[in-house]
């Protein structure tokens, strides 16, 4: 076997935008998090100012349009083991620890800058070189040891724990119990080998053995206590123990769409509550049943919370996004039109997540677990769509909504929503609506936004909320017609891509905006921090965060003062690739923008009233 010798491995950390953090969370400069706000899902874009040489000692590799030469440029890019630190040869290689079968091998070229040193195992049984390979004989190789002279005859000599049916290998030692370890020790070939029993006297959960003195509080592998009805603690094969329901009224759900009942005896501890659903259509009960639509009146007066529902409401059919995800640097819209999907956001993620401690997953599962609480709840309006059958053009409207009467999104369709006023401008108007949008033949739904349209994302710095405009929106999904019906369940999709670009300029603006409102402690010229221009913005100089103290509003001051030329600069190399101006085309050395790209499935739902 070969033993690489470990060489030292430089790896850039450049910036980070980081998971959704829950409420009490705190603000810290240091680090990097995805986190979220009490109600919105956001992404934290941290940055990392301790770069060696000022960040320009990026990978060459990955500078788009860079003419430095990768060997001798003093970074392990791609492919690469060494580069201004390789071995120059096998003089300066370490020699192999003190074993005759180890020997030490030099291989590359440091101008190559694959040069290296290695330790490589002998395996070759070969006589008088000083080694005996595992696995080699005396009559193999002389360097081994030979056999007691009574190896072989069948007999347990002295200095033989075997002879004739000696262990080779660990299956051949069996443990008798659970609570056995076994271990193969000694050599069959000199009738030294023998198993070697262990016992575990641990107590550990799931691992199969219960040790003498261990109980079921200690070790889940123990036999579990007899139960004992009426002490108040649930134990064994309980199902309550002094909070059994006793009839079926303690076992209300408040949903009327349910039959309450109750199983099992409270005197024996065994009671439980459960239900089955309402299936038949019976108007004035509060349930409308599936399918019972325009045969019970529940379904056509009252909401999930018994509210009237207006008659001729004044919203389209609806969608409540269930399922968002920030996909990969292959998920997303070909913006540019070069023949590749863009979603800078998430390649760049995939690319150092991990050496920062985070990933696209960690972002999603955060998301998800805000839209299953009701705090995200994303809805996609289908203004003018008339029916399920295509071809037709209308409006999508991208709403924020209230959920009544439940968190979760129901996949069965018919969710009820309330849209925040703050969806709206001061004139009426959705603030994002992708139109035209169509419905094809094929049960297709496309749409892209409208020049003025902008989808807000929230960015967490440090801890402080950056709403920035995502522009160019676009919108695909399958129409799912089994959970689609109009108007009692709205309209379910799957297969959903959502995606565009956020604009440097407006990121930039943003930034400036925060610094001159909040940044108190920093001090410096009475100007903007950045000096505004896209992919050219560059940074003021003089500005100091020395001052900035502990509270969540200075570190992320001192963040964003700290950071600035990696915003203007690196940030820029690795993320940008669509051109504002000509977003259509690929942007070379113009680009002022980052894609995004996420998945999402959506099921049906109907939108009541505007929220106050």
């Amino acid at each position: 076997m070969k033993t690489p010798q470990a060489l030292p491995l430089k790896t850039l950390l450049i910036l980070s935008l980081l998971t959704a953090c829950g409420p009490g969370d705190t603000a810290s400069s240091e680090g990097n998090n995805w986190s979220l706000d009490d109600n919105k899902a956001t992404m934290d874009m941290g940055m990392d100012s301790d770069l060696p040489d000022g960040g320009q000692g990026v990978e060459s590799d990955m500078l788009e349009g860079s003419d430095m030469p990768l060997c001798g440029n003093g970074v392990v890019d791609d492919g690469e083991i060494c580069d201004g630190n390789c071995p120059e040869s096998s003089s300066v290689c370490p020699p192999p620890p003190a074993d005759a079968c180890t020997i030490s091998v030099y291989s590359g070229s440091p101008e190559t800058c694959d040069a290296t040193c290695e330790f490589l195992q002998e395996t070759r049984c070969t006589g008088d070189d000083g080694c005996c390979p595992e696995g080699c004989t005396f009559e193999e190789d002389s360097d081994c040891s030979e056999p007691p002279p009574n190896c072989g005859n069948g007999i347990i000599d002295d200095g033989e724990t075997c002879d004739g049916d000696c262990p080779e290998t660990i299956t051949d030692c069996i443990p008798s119990t659970a609570c056995e370890l076994t271990e193969l020790q000694g050599n069959a070939d000199m009738c030294t080998s023998e198993c070697v029993l262990t016992v575990i006297d641990t107590c550990i959960s799931d691992d199969g053995c219960c040790p003498q003195g261990c109980t079921f509080n200690e070790d889940s592998d123990c036999e579990p206590p007899e139960p004992v009805c009426g002490n108040d603690i649930i134990e064994g094969n309980e199902a309550c123990d002094g909070d059994c329901p006793m009839t079926e009224a303690d076992c209300d759900d408040q949903n009327a769409c349910t039959n309450d009942l109750i199983a099992g005896d409270a005197s024996m501890c065994t009671a439980m509550c459960g239900s089955t659903p309402v299936t038949a259509c019976s108007s004035g009960d509060g349930c409308c049943p599936q399918g019972c639509e325009g045969m019970d009146s529940d379904c056509d007066e009252t909401d999930l919370c018994n509210q009237s529902i207006p008659t001729a409401p004044p919203y389209g059919p609806a969608s409540i996004i269930n399922m968002f995800a920030l996909g990969d640097a292959n998920t997303g819209f070909d913006i540019d039109n070069d023949g590749t999907v863009n979603n800078s956001l998430g390649g760049f993620i995939d690319t150092f997540g991990s050496n920062l401690g985070f990933s696209r997953a960690n972002y999603n599962q955060t998301v998800d677990q805000l839209i299953q609480s009701g705090q995200l709840a994303l809805l996609l309006e289908h203004e003018s769509l008339t029916g399920l059958i295509g071809p037709q053009t209308y409006t999508i409207n991208v709403l924020n909504g209230a959920p009544r009467c439940f968190a979760a999104p129901d996949p069965q369709g018919g969710n009820f929503y309330d849209v925040e006023a703050a969806s709206y401008t001061p004139q009426g108007v959705p603030r994002t609506q992708l139109a035209p949008s169509t419905f094809s033949s094929m049960n297709q739904i496309a749409g892209t936004a409208t020049s003025t349209s902008e989808f807000i994302f929230e960015f967490d710095l440090a801890g402080v909320i950056l709403k920035l405009p995502v522009k160019g929106l676009r919108i695909t999904a399958d129409l799912n017609p089994v959970l689609s019906s109009l108007p009692s369940k709205g309209i379910a999709l799957a297969n959903g891509l959502l995606g565009g670009y956020l604009a440097l300029d407006d990121m930039y603006s943003t930034i400036n905006d925060f610094v001159i409102a909040d940044c108190s402690c920093v001090s410096g010229p009475n100007m903007p921090l950045i000096n505004v221009n896209g992919s050219n913005s560059t940074c003021n100089g003089g500005f100091n965060a020395s001052s900035c103290g502990g509270s969540q509003i200075d570190q992320a001051c001192a963040t964003v003062i700290d950071n600035c030329s990696l915003l203007t600069g690196l940030f820029v190399t690795f993320t940008a690739d669509i051109n504002t101006q000509n977003p259509d085309t690929p942007c070379g050395s113009d680009c002022d923008a980052i894609s995004v790209g996420f998945d999402f499935t959506a099921a049906g739902a109907r939108i009541l009233e505007e929220t106050p």
